[in-house]
């Protein structure tokens, strides 16, 4: 199981993501490197819920492409 979020990502930010998975999960794990692909780039978190023991994968897909970074602006909150 794991949740894929599209981010525009850079080294400040990773702090700020890193201290929000803190706080909200049980962040058993956030990887260094991230995992460079073809056309993508992925910075894996393995988190858990606070008070269960399931860990879960949370990809954070690098928008570092225009055509990603159109997508990310499409966007719609809700």
């Amino acid at each position: 199981m794991d949740i894929d979020i599209l981010i525009v990502l850079d080294e400040k930010i990773k702090k700020q993501v890193v201290s929000i998975l803190k706080n909200t999960f049980n962040l058993i794990q956030s990887h260094e490197q991230e995992m460079e692909f073809k056309n993508i780039t992925i910075w894996r978190n393995i988190v858990s819920l606070k008070g269960k023991k399931e860990p879960f994968m949370l990809d954070l897909l690098k928008a570092d492409s225009d055509y990603l970074k159109a997508v990310i602006r499409r966007g719609i909150e809700i």
